[in-house]
């Protein structure tokens, strides 16, 4: 799977394989399923404010948490939200949460408590964690379509929904939202709380209501610690082709204008055949995603590190990452793109089916919409994932005391 980024905690603020190969993946993986675009996890430079304090920190493999960091806390407030640069090391817990409003025009006021409840749960004061540590806990809020053309404005990124994907498996009920909400910490109760914590503020009065949710965990790095970063349920290491320093993140991530320290945001989780997969040969299943198992190293040479060149070949002329590979095909300079998403994905397990829980942010949704539609085209992964629920939303700016959370969505 290709590549996540992620942010700093200081932050505020991708020639044919062989034919026993397709054949099997054809004869293997006739589930149905959209491109994987990268479910991964990674960390990349940033700045602003000070660190969270708390002893103790998370590996920035995103391996489970060391002493300490029960206590440790991220700031809620500031420019930017958490959850979307900050931390650095992605957390090993998340849900995502979408919810429906009757009446899109009472959600400032109701967006406004549902900051302060936030940042008393990120603080970790909030009576709602019952005596735990806040262990990193993010909460993100972001707004969806019918809510953003109706108090933004039609032109408003987000706006509109994803168009369909060619191995899309949704129903109305987990197609999007008016609302999102992204909880993560290196503590599955603790997100359990604070995610039902938030949803009472946001239901309280009525006229909201919940439409899907999934949870999300991090497999941690191998005990040996020599992991360039965590697996994914098909054993592959993600985070390793991510944008790397804050110029990068600002030009790829961070909205301007009216919209300053906001960004857009892509959820889809995606069940996976990983029977189907694992049975391959090592070598097949390394053709399939452009990467070596082992090491993380992309085919064309180098280590984890290293950018995948997708034009490399061998002294024969043969492609040395195969032109369906999943790196080769979520690659942005194919698809006429300058920047990478910042992907902070997680693994899942639910009801029988395990996979892919992506998320990612972007300046703008055509960033992912222009990399899926590649996906579609010819990757060697699409048919091992089908997509179940998915949703596009405005993360809205960042909130303090003087300009809460809801502001953005008030007339000005």
């Amino acid at each position: 799977m290709t590549s996540a980024g992620q942010g700093t905690e200081d932050e505020d603020t991708g020639d044919a394989p062989g034919a026993s190969r397709r054949q099997f993946l054809a004869r293997s993986f006739v589930v149905g399923g959209v491109g994987l675009a990268g479910a991964a996890v990674g960390t990349v430079a940033g700045r602003e404010t000070a660190p969270a304090t708390g002893p103790g920190q998370a590996r920035p493999d995103g391996g489970g948490p060391d002493e300490g960091t029960a206590t440790a806390r991220v700031a809620a407030q500031g420019t930017h939200q958490g959850g979307v640069v900050r931390p650095h090391a992605i957390q090993r817990h998340a849900e995502v949460v979408t919810l429906d409003v009757t009446d899109p025009t009472a959600l400032a006021d109701r967006l406004d408590v549902v900051g302060q409840t936030i940042a008393d749960l990120a603080d970790g004061t909030s009576r709602a964690l019952a005596g735990l540590g806040p262990a990193r806990l993010t909460v993100t809020v972001g707004v969806g379509p019918r809510v953003v053309a109706a108090l933004l404005g039609a032109d408003t990124p987000a706006a509109t929904e994803l168009p369909a994907f060619g191995r899309d498996d949704l129903t109305d009920a987990t197609t999007g939202g008016d609302v999102v909400v992204l909880v993560r910490a290196d503590d599955g109760v603790v997100v359990a709380l604070a995610r039902d914590a938030v949803v009472r503020a946001l239901t309280a009065g009525g006229g909201v209501s919940e439409r899907w949710s999934v949870h999300g965990f991090v497999v941690p790095r191998d005990e040996s610690g020599d992991a360039p970063a965590p697996r994914n349920v098909v054993g592959f290491h993600d985070g390793l082709s991510i944008p790397r320093t804050a110029a990068d993140v600002d030009a790829a991530v961070w909205l301007d204008g009216a919209l300053a320290g906001a960004t857009t945001f892509v959820v889809r989780k995606m069940p996976l055949d990983t029977a189907a997969f694992t049975a391959l040969p090592v070598a097949d299943q390394e053709a399939a995603v452009g990467r070596v198992r082992a090491t993380g190293a992309p085919l064309s040479g180098g280590d984890a590190t290293t950018e995948p060149n997708i034009h490399a070949k061998d002294d024969a002329g043969n492609l040395l990452i195969p032109r369906d590979a999943h790196v080769s095909r979520a690659h942005p300079l194919p698809a006429g793109l300058d920047t990478l998403m910042l992907r902070r994905s997680y693994s899942f397990s639910d009801g029988g089916e395990q996979g892919a829980l992506f998320m990612s942010f972007q300046r703008d949704l055509d960033t992912f919409v222009r990399t899926q539609l590649r996906l579609d085209e010819a990757d060697a992964l699409t048919s091992l994932a089908r997509t179940t629920a998915s949703g596009a939303f405005l993360v809205l700016p960042g909130f303090t005391p003087d300009r809460p959370l809801g502001t953005v969505l008030r007339p000005s």
